[in-house]
């Protein structure tokens, strides 16, 4: 809840922020990985899945939260909304940067889909 988005808003494209922005945004999603993991790890998976989703809001690029978020909703036995999760990160990692999701990414989805 601490982190309210990048470092100045708007105002952060400027060099002598640029650097500050980018460690403080590493520094969240570390977090939220760390927590989500502990979550996982002790059956939490709706605790986790809001987590990733909280760190999806504030870094929609960062496809390991999307796959962690898949496979919460799988264990939840959410199978089509994990399917819509890859969904949408296919979406946004190609209107962003004309990539599409990894490997570990795709192998994921393709087991959901199968299930």
């Amino acid at each position: 809840e601490l982190y309210q988005g990048p470092f100045l808003g708007d105002r952060s494209e400027q060099s002598w922020a640029l650097g500050t922005r980018e460690r403080l945004r590493t520094r969240f999603l570390r977090a939220v990985g760390a927590l989500g993991h502990h979550f996982e790890a002790i059956g939490q998976w709706r605790r986790a899945a809001d987590l990733y989703e909280r760190g999806l809001e504030s870094d929609p690029l960062a496809e390991s939260l999307y796959r962690h978020l898949m496979q919460c909703y799988e264990q939840q036995g959410r199978a089509a909304e994990a399917i819509e999760i890859f969904n949408r990160c296919r979406r946004v990692l190609k209107a962003e940067l004309d990539v599409e999701p990894s490997e570990e990414t795709r192998d994921l989805y393709s087991r959901l889909a199968t299930t």
